[in-house]
């Protein structure tokens, strides 16, 4: 189709000069052969000026293919020449576009090759690659700057598989890592393909990562070990956690069962205290009684003393009747005596002693009487001297028993004051027990409290713990993510 646009462009002029003509011939104003020799004239002037045109154009055209695209393009702008200066303009654009391209891929900082995909070998390589192979090139097997034209087996142990890789296009995009030396590239082949989509050769773009490999591999020696042992912490922690919780419970339950005996011990000792309380009221009233009998025993020691002296006194007083009843039977046996004396007298006188042996007679009635009498006041006063000793040995005995009673009653009271001031120090005691009691329940109570904050305390530890162990993981995922990615890059 250029073509064809081409010829009729060029043929535009003579065909408009040999119509000209046509119509002056027509005409009967110019004969035939002068429209011949106009027509022929200007058929020549027409190739003259394309000739040269063409040449221009063909030139402009060799120029654009030496790589020189500073020069513009030539002035005709119709016919065949317009269209070999379009196409030039054209091709000069497109020169110029791939010129930048080619600019850009050269020096951009990305290490770029290409290679055929049949051989394997080298058609290009940006002086990025040329640069960084050069600070590597001791140990490659040739200098950096005769990369281009030798094979990429140059880098690989077994280049088949490379080989393999790049001779299909249906294989790619590839990644992969090499090692050259002790360096580390990284290494990706793209698929070039043209404006049908074939498949025309690989582009192979690089980088060394053996920084890149240090850093992931320092980083997975700390980072990754701190991931670990965060997270072998928060097993710990949520071990330890649920330990606690664990505890808190037990000590919850005990500290309820404690909670409970001390009420229980706080209301015993209270009724204890109550008890002593009473018991020291109880044991006061008894000092006091025992006090009292004390003192009445002494009383009674006292009034049985005095008892025993009248007594004593008694007896004596019966002893002396008892000698004033022996006299006076004394006298009544001396009085009998007499009487019979006098008896015997009287009856010696007759009848002169009859009145008088009358009194005798009345006299030793008298006398008999006297001495019977005497001898049952003698009996009495016996008795009463018997009865009275008797007494007398059994108020001493009661005496001695008043004042045993009187020492015991003393110890007892002695005794009694001191159980008074033991039980009162009991009393003190309960009271402060009591107090103590109370302040333990209050401190149970307190310690209840404390415990079901440790309760919500441990729960919220090991929610939180739980949360760490999550976060951990996700920790440990995330950087086993980065370091494959940063394998892979």
């Amino acid at each position: 189709m250029q073509n064809v646009r081409i010829v009729i462009g060029s043929a535009l002029v003579p065909i408009a000069c040999a119509a000209g003509i046509a119509g002056l011939v027509s005409a009967g104003v110019a004969s035939p052969w002068l429209a011949a020799l106009v027509v022929g004239s200007g058929l020549a002037l027409v190739a003259v000026v394309l000739t040269r045109q063409v040449i221009g154009a063909v030139d402009a055209l060799r120029r654009i293919a030496a790589g020189d695209l500073t020069q513009p393009a030539a002035s005709a702008t119709f016919g065949l020449a317009g269209d070999l200066n379009a196409v030039a303009d054209q091709m000069r654009q497109v020169a110029q576009d791939a010129f930048r391209m080619a600019q850009m891929v050269d020096t951009m900082p990305t290490n770029v090759m290409t290679a055929d995909p049949n051989t394997g070998v080298i058609t290009y390589a940006n002086a990025t690659s040329v640069d960084t192979l050069s600070r590597i090139e001791q140990h490659l097997p040739i200098k950096a700057k005769d990369l281009v034209g030798t094979s990429i087996d140059v880098f690989h142990r077994h280049p088949q598989h490379q080989r393999s890789i790049i001779a299909d296009g249906s294989r790619l995009p590839w990644s992969t890592r090499i090692k050259v030396g002790p360096e580390t590239l990284a290494l990706r082949i793209t698929a070039i393909r043209d404006q049908a989509g074939a498949y025309v050769a690989p582009m192979l773009t690089w980088s060394v990562i053996t920084r890149e490999v240090q850093v992931a591999d320092q980083f997975e020696s700390t980072v990754k070990a701190v991931a670990d042992r965060v997270s072998a912490a928060v097993g710990d922690m949520q071990q330890a956690a649920r330990v606690m919780a664990g505890a808190v419970e037990i000590s919850s339950r005990e500290a309820a069962t404690v909670s409970s005996a001390s009420e229980q011990a706080t209301a015993n000792v209270q009724t204890v205290a109550t008890a002593t309380e009473e018991l020291t009221a109880s044991i006061q009233e008894i000092g006091r009684q025992v006090e009292e009998s004390a003192q009445m025993a002494g009383d009674a020691v006292g009034q049985a003393r005095v008892a025993n002296e009248r007594i004593t006194g008694l007896a004596e007083t019966a002893q002396r009747i008892g000698a004033v009843v022996d006299l006076i039977n004394q006298i009544a046996a001396q009085t009998n005596l007499l009487a019979l004396n006098a008896t015997i007298e009287a009856a010696r006188a007759g009848e002169a002693g009859k009145g008088f042996a009358v009194v005798a007679g009345e006299v030793k009635n008298l006398a008999s009487q006297t001495e019977r009498a005497t001898s049952d006041i003698a009996r009495q006063v016996s008795a009463i001297q018997s009865e009275t000793a008797g007494v007398v040995d059994t108020i001493r005995d009661i005496g001695s028993m008043i004042e045993r009673m009187s020492g015991i009653a003393s110890g007892i009271a002695s005794a009694v004051e001191e159980q008074g001031a033991a039980t009162r120090e009991i009393s003190r005691n309960i009271q402060e027990a009591a107090g103590g009691t109370t302040q333990v329940s209050r401190t149970i109570a307190d310690v209840t409290t404390a415990i079901a904050r440790a309760d919500a305390s441990s729960d919220s530890v090991l929610s939180v713990a739980d949360v760490l162990g999550s976060e951990a993981a996700t920790l440990r995922t995330e950087v086993d993510t980065l370091l494959t990615a940063i394998r892979a890059s």
